[in-house]
C-alpha cells in the first residue's frame, strides 16, 4: 500500500529527498539575496534601518509575498566559545 501511495520508507531515499529539498530552498534564498543586492547596487533600491520611515516614492520589496528586509544582516545570536585549539593558535600565532 505504501508503494502505491508513494510513501518513501527507504532511509537512503528519504535522506536524499531531504538534502535535495534543502538545496532547492537554499538556491531560492540565494536568488532572492542576489535580486536585493542588484537593486541596491544599481541604485534602484535603498536599504533603510529598523524603525526608519520608508521614503516617499519607495515601496518595500516583496518576492513571493515575503518581505525582503534582511539585506546585509548576519545572524550571530551569541559569541563563540574559545576552544583549546583557538587558544593554542592564539598563543603560538600560527
Amino acid at each position: 500500500m505504501n508503494e502505491f501511495l508513494g510513501i518513501v520508507t527507504d532511509p537512503g531515499e528519504r535522506l536524499f529527498g531531504t538534502v535535495s529539498r534543502l538545496g532547492k530552498d537554499l538556491s531560492v534564498q540565494k536568488g532572492y539575496l542576489e535580486i536585493g543586492n542588484f537593486l541596491v547596487k544599481s541604485g534602484i533600491g535603498i536599504v533603510i534601518g529598523e524603525g526608519q520611515a520608508i521614503p516617499v516614492g519607495y515601496v518595500p520589496l516583496r518576492i513571493n509575498n515575503k518581505l525582503q528586509n534582511k539585506y546585509g544582516q548576519r545572524r550571530n545570536p551569541r559569541g563563540f566559545k574559545e576552544t583549546r585549539v583557538r587558544r593554542y593558535y592564539k598563543r603560538n600565532q600560527i
